[in-house]
């Protein structure tokens, strides 16, 4: 999806966010549902004005205590010092009260301090996009912003001035940071200084977000405890003790601030907020019993099915998922050990709001319309309560709507029970939509320090007709240009080594289409070869889908003119074709590419085994990275037989005829092949130095066995 394309789209969707927060926003929630609001102002406007605070507390630990009445006539007990919370939000919330006006407690009115919790929502769903986008791609992103953005608790959650709505973004961030720290820092190392400098500013704002939020409220140790997390998983044990030294410092300087002020009642307070009263064994499940927002109960079915998605997310796997995963679990943590089930306390759920948004995201563009009945299951929870807010609000309730709906959304399961409905396209009620006509292809390129040719590759994907395409690059540890060219066409670009194979297999297991169309990072694809691919597969019902590879390289040299004759030899011929377009579900199925060699002629000898269709299209893909010098051939062939005779030695399989001489192939074209005959000549010098030093390998293989030393060896010899 073009840059501005999405830059658009979110732009609208941060509007549409922003008249749904203001609309109505000083009538609901009610002035009064929560005295937080005041207490959290009052606490920052008596710092910035008298350098110590005082806020509203129910608790009896204080004993310098005052009685107040605001003008609206609301009573509040005040009491100095407030140190039941640390004071960075409270200087957040004072601080804007100040800016608009506000000089005393007498000035404080929800009119004045709300548009502060509007603002930190739209930033909220700013964060939202980014930490989705920068994992998912920029498609799960906008979904995700979308839903943050329009849900009905989300958007009256995000009106009133709580610390919760200071610490979504915040944390969103952290994570988002922290996640591109794992990613830049898990390239090669000796990438270039602006490499380094990207990865120590996105470690230090991690840092220092993680260190800043526990000063805004003691459970947003959350916060550091996902990161750190995050951290260890990946190996990155510096970044760890970088932020829990940053965490330990600012908390530490919160604990000495508290026993210098007032050590008792400091002490009292930790011990109360320790043992609050209102918690139970039976806590959990207030997420499902009391659906509240502030001091109302709302039932919300997009709330019920986000709970559904992330338990599905769970599931899933956990290095993908994994700044989502870890930053949810640290917030359930500190939610069941440590936050309280008041009534109407709502609030204190909102953090989680945000990877519910991500999570039924994630749903819609990998199970939507796939999984009938899981979708289903969408429909009821998010239709149903939609209905209930605003048909039944405007026009009563309706015994034939409801009926119609749940007939409907009933239809559209039926595949999902019976399968042959889905073939006779008897499904094609309100559930079809354009998921089903044009499934996502996952395009996986495997690279090696590829920047010469990778650029008009990505290209070539980008212009492809067919436009449901997600482009996925598994780099193995380049020294130049690769990933920098790869990230600006894609987000999803790993490292991942030491092969071909293990590359290939690496992205299909993070790619997210039910079609995998593997390519070669020097390989341009007409713009017709995915669409084609597609049709063949869904229209003859074909499993896999045959490459035609050509090589049509501007002034080449002598072997580059052979191996362009040798590949037009091979043009449609199956014998020597090997399919790389398949069903996700097959790849998976036959388990991959095996060995290090990642050989698609292999592959596709276990495609025709198992009784898989693969069949032919027009388009065609042309080679710029032929080779182009006698000791590349040498070298190639030498490593391929080594890894051929091992490959074989493990599977079985005869393999190794691309590397005889003579094959029907030439005999069935041999007009081609003595089109030119000074060129057939170098041919025939090709094809016998391939057959040698192929053989030599496959030699060694023989009479050393597998040896590990050796395949690393020729592996150097070849790519460095």
């Amino acid at each position: 999806m073009k840059k501005w394309y999405v830059g658009i789209i979110l732009i609208c969707i941060l509007l549409l966010g922003f008249f749904l927060r203001k609309h109505d926003f000083l009538t609901w929630p009610r002035e009064g549902a929560t005295f937080d609001e005041f207490a959290w102002t009052f606490q920052g406007l008596s710092m910035w004005e008298k350098g110590i605070p005082t806020s509203w507390s129910p608790h009896a630990v204080y004993k310098n205590k005052v009685e107040y009445f605001n003008p609206q006539g609301a009573h509040f007990t005040l009491v100095t010092p407030y140190l039941e919370h640390p004071p960075l939000f409270g200087l957040v919330a004072g601080g804007f009260a100040y800016l608009r006006g506000v000089r005393t407690f007498d000035d404080v009115t929800i009119a004045k301090i709300r548009l502060l919790a509007i603002g930190m929502g739209i930033v909220s769903i700013i964060a939202v996009f980014a930490l989705a986008s920068g994992i998912y791609g920029s498609c799960v992103g906008l979904i995700a912003s979308a839903i943050y953005a329009i849900v009905p608790t989300v958007v009256i959650g995000s009106r009133i001035v709580q610390n919760e709505n200071f610490f979504i973004p915040l944390f969103l961030f952290a994570l988002y940071f922290a996640h591109r720290y794992i990613q830049e820092s898990s390239k090669n190392p000796a990438s270039p200084a602006g490499g380094q400098e990207l990865r120590t500013r996105n470690l230090i704002l991690t840092s220092l977000l993680c260190a800043l939020l526990p000063l805004a409220k003691i459970p947003w140790i959350a916060a550091p405890l996902a990161v750190i997390g995050m951290f260890l998983f990946s190996k990155k044990w510096k970044a760890a003790i970088w932020v829990s030294v940053a965490t330990l410092f600012c908390m530490s300087g919160w604990l000495t601030y508290g026993y210098i002020t007032d050590a008792a009642l400091f002490t009292n307070l930790w011990k109360l907020q320790l043992a609050r009263y209102d918690m139970a064994f039976d806590s959990i499940f207030i997420f499902f019993r009391d659906p509240v927002i502030v001091d109302r109960a709302l039932t919300d079915g997009w709330i019920y099915f986000g709970w559904a998605a992330m338990l599905l997310l769970l599931t899933k796997n956990l290095k993908q998922h994994l700044p989502i995963i870890f930053g949810f679990l640290a917030y359930f943590a500190v939610f069941v050990f440590a936050i309280p089930s008041e009534p109407m306390h709502g609030w204190y759920r909102y953090p989680f709001y945000p990877f519910l948004s991500i999570a039924i995201a994630l749903f819609i563009k990998e199970y939507f319309n796939k999984n009938y009945l899981v979708t289903a299951v969408f429909f009821i929870l998010t239709g149903l309560s939609m209905f209930a807010a605003s048909w039944e609000k405007a026009l009563g309730f309706s015994y034939p709507v409801f009926r119609t709906y749940l007939s409907v959304v009933a239809i559209g399961a039926l595949p999902g029970i019976f399968p042959k409905l889905e073939k006779k396209k008897m499904y094609i009620c309100i559930t079809s939509n354009n998921m089903t006509k044009n499934p996502l292809v996952s395009v996986v390129i495997p690279t090696k320090n590829s920047s010469r040719h990778l650029e008009e590759c990505l290209r070539a994907i980008k212009k492809q007709t067919y436009r449901n395409i997600e482009i996925i690059v598994v780099d193995n540890h380049s020294s130049d240009a690769t990933v920098a060219i790869a990230k600006k066409y894609t987000n999803f670009v790993y490292t991942k080594g030491p092969e071909r194979a293990t590359q290939v297999n690496f992205g299909v297991h993070m790619a997210h289409g039910a079609y995998m169309y593997y390519t070669g990072s020097d390989v341009i694809a007409e713009p017709y070869v995915v669409e084609q691919a597609i049709h063949a597969c869904i229209k003859k019902n074909a499993d896999a889908v045959y490459m035609n590879i050509l090589t049509t390289i501007k002034n080449p040299n002598i072997w580059q003119k052979v191996r362009a004759l040798e590949r037009e030899c091979y043009f449609k011929e199956p014998g020597m074709s090997g399919a790389r377009f398949w069903k996700k579900q097959v790849f998976e199925k036959l388990g991959g590419f095996e060995g290090l060699l990642g050989d698609e002629i292999e592959f596709q000898s276990r495609l025709d085994e198992g009784g898989f269709t693969t069949v032919f299209i027009d388009a065609k893909e042309n080679n710029l990275g032929e080779y182009s010098t006698y000791v590349t051939i040498v070298k190639r062939s030498l490593y391929y037989g080594w890894l051929i005779r091992t490959l074989q030695h493990k599977n079985n399989r005869k393999l190794g005829k691309q590397y005889t001489p003579v094959r029907n192939e030439f005999i069935k074209h041999k007009d081609i092949l003595l089109r030119d005959k000074g060129v057939f000549i170098w041919f025939l010098i090709y094809k016998m130095t391939q057959f040698f030093f192929a053989g030599l390998g496959y030699t060694l293989a023989v009479f050393l066995g597998y040896n590990s030393q050796v395949e690393a060896y020729l592996h150097k010899l070849n790519y460095g």
